[in-house]
């Protein structure tokens, strides 16, 4: 555990609050009102003016902005380049609604999982159908995230599915260590393109793990062998009409947790300012020198 501070020159004040606080008990400095022969104890006397000193004393150790930090296990998810097929086979209904709007709400659920459990990562969009084009860079912004999946699923760039397009653009934009999630029905139909497992084993040996979630239900019109193939060459994931969160989750025995206790502080200088008004105006604020 540590305690780091991001300006801690404001903590230079800390002295001359404490000098003000000792000099408010030594000149008997009292905000409460006394009456004549009337005598107060050293609480009544002294508590509004030490409430302001505590106040100024909260408030200066929270303009110095502290952060506690420690080490713990946590999930971590790599960065994730999602390739989204925006083909027109996805628009079948053998899957209700349709294939499309049915991966989109199972992958919706799954970013909400991620950001539940306060899973940091980044997430990238990838669409392909006749071709592949990149459509979202990586962002750590998941509610940007959400948007441009919702807007991806309504592209239409052309008939055919070209998957190893979208392999090749995956390869280009990814680095070593990231991973690829290819959401599809699996077909991939377009001639002439390069091999599929040469670009799954390409990626391997970089280190990036393609995954994929197969989408629909008619065996006739679904094409898993090609998901499944690539999947297994490059040590991925592969999964039917579902999601799981957890297979994608790495445990981090010592990731750093970070507390910012700005806010705390500036409640405890608030609660204290409180109570100095509260009693200044209960036992006295117009005789502040009473003797």
């Amino acid at each position: 555990m540590s305690l780091a501070w991001s300006a801690p020159e404001w903590l230079l004040l800390l002295p001359v609050w404490g000098v003000g606080g000792w000099l408010v008990t030594r000149l008997r400095l009292r905000t409460s009102y006394l009456g004549k022969g009337e005598r107060a104890g050293w609480l009544k006397a002294y508590f509004s003016s030490l409430s302001v000193v505590g106040m100024l004393c909260f408030a200066t150790v929270a303009l110095a902005r502290p952060v506690l930090s420690f080490s713990r296990s946590c999930y971590t998810l790599t960065p994730l380049w999602v390739l989204w097929d925006v083909s027109r086979s996805m628009k079948n209904r053998d899957i209700l609604p349709d294939r499309q709007t049915y991966a989109l709400e199972r992958f919706l659920a799954w970013v909400d999982s991620v950001e539940e459990r306060k899973v940091r990562t980044r997430l990238g969009i990838i669409v392909f159908a006749q071709t592949a084009y990149p459509f979202l860079p990586l962002t750590d912004d998941y509610e940007a995230f959400r948007f441009a999946l919702r807007q991806a699923s309504r592209l239409d760039i052309g008939e055919g599915t070209d998957l190893a397009a979208a392999l090749r653009v995956a390869s280009a934009l990814a680095e070593a260590g990231q991973s690829c999630l290819v959401v599809s029905d699996g077909a991939h139909n377009v001639p002439g393109t390069p091999s599929l497992e040469a670009l799954a084993q390409a990626a391997g040996q970089r280190g990036l793990k393609i995954h994929a979630f197969l989408v629909g239900r008619s065996q006739e019109q679904l094409f898993p062998t090609a998901l499944q193939r690539i999947t297994q060459l490059s040590q991925g994931q592969y999964y039917e009409n579902q999601l799981p969160l957890f297979p994608f989750l790495q445990i981090t025995p010592s990731c750093e947790q970070h507390y910012p206790l700005e806010g705390l502080l500036l409640l405890f200088a608030a609660i204290l300012g409180l109570l100095a008004l509260t009693t200044m105006a209960v036992w006295g604020w117009f005789n502040v020198m009473a003797p």
